[in-house]
């Protein structure tokens, strides 16, 4: 499954690390104060918003995308707080589980029960996200993220769930190991293959002795340590690709959750600045593309309103190439005017 909050077709790109110069633009523009209105205090939504931020982005389209799941979380800031929440708690609760997997000390068995351990908790989560997919989906209008509630109802169903559950209730092998092999030239065991466990039970006759035997064992002595140190080595073999399947799912999950976890985190942060500017009196409008002078660079550069916040009663101006209204706060312009309109300060080419 994929979120696709920062671009339609592509995850965002966390390991591509910031460009060079980073932090002399961030000291030269003063980011960092904005940076840490956005964290709120949050070192991890700091380097979200800083990776995002010093990304360059200059396709239209991406940027319009962007603005209409900025949109949506605004209007609905509960519930991407609250999904955020979730993916955050998805990833705090491995932190709590007893025992790993893929370690290279861990045997087959240790590896199985990590994995398994880990899914539990990650499919808890995603029931929670299916949640708030069937409760709040309906209430969003951009394409990322009815896009992704339509993903988690579409992939979590009740029939999923009820599966996957099933599946983890099997392997935790409470009945026992089912394992099926063959003998080679020399009597050592081959061909091991991990079978369903079906109906293992024998029968109360059976296991009295009175009745048609079905199956044929034997009891290894709990002192004799080669024999149990043997069964375990054929076990580990049997549910060996069982135990990557499972963690290879679980390392999925993880991934899942990390990137959502980041991609909302970056909204997150939008929220608390949002939040930062409603509590000074000041509201923030997004910035619109709009047709320059023909040849000229503000063809793409231009903008229809200012993103400045806009304080109650200050004096507003008037551009007049597209009639919109801003701030007459110092604001410093590429025209060096802070009262200039931006179709008109940009340098022509």
């Amino acid at each position: 499954m994929k979120a696709y909050l920062l671009y339609r077709e592509r995850d965002f790109d966390w390991g591509a690390g910031l460009p060079p110069g980073h932090q002399d633009l961030i000291r030269d523009l003063e980011l960092g104060t904005l940076l840490q209105a956005m964290a709120a205090g949050d070192k991890l939504l700091y380097e979200v918003s800083a990776t995002v931020l010093l990304t360059c982005l200059d396709d239209p389209d991406a940027i319009r995308y962007r603005q209409q799941v900025l949109a949506d979380c605004l209007a609905h800031p509960e519930v991407i707080r609250q999904m955020h929440a979730v993916a955050v708690g998805a990833l705090q609760d491995k932190r709590g589980l007893w025992g790993g997997y893929g370690g290279s000390y861990q045997n087959a068995s240790s590896n199985l029960s990590g994995a398994v351990s880990h899914l539990q908790a990650y499919v808890a989560r995603l029931r929670q996200l299916r949640q708030i997919a069937d409760s709040r989906g309906a209430e969003f209008r951009s394409d990322g993220m009815r896009r992704l509630f339509a993903t988690l109802q579409r992939d979590l169903d009740d029939a999923y769930f009820e599966e996957v559950n099933d599946h983890l209730k099997q392997l935790r092998f409470r009945a026992g190991v089912l394992i099926s092999a063959e003998l080679d030239r020399d009597n050592s065991s081959t061909g091991l293959v991990l079978r369903a466990p079906g109906d293992t039970r024998r029968r109360w006759a059976e296991r009295l002795g009175i009745g048609p035997r079905t199956t044929y064992s034997f009891t290894i002595s709990p002192r004799d340590e080669a024999g149990g140190q043997i069964l375990a080595d054929l076990t580990s073999r049997g549910i060996n690709l069982v135990a990557n399947a499972a963690a290879q799912s679980a390392d999925h999950l993880g991934s899942y959750f990390t990137m959502l976890r980041a991609e909302l985190g970056f909204y997150v942060s939008c929220l608390n600045h949002a939040d930062r500017l409603a509590a000074k009196g000041y509201r923030s409008r997004s910035p619109t593309r709009c047709r320059g002078r023909s040849g000229s660079r503000a063809s793409t550069c231009a903008i229809r309103r200012w993103s400045w916040p806009h304080q109650a009663g200050s004096p507003a101006t008037t551009c007049k190439a597209t009639g919109n209204r801003w701030s007459s706060s110092p604001v410093p312009t590429p025209g060096g005017n802070p009262r200039s309109c931006a179709a008109s300060a940009w340098p022509s080419s």
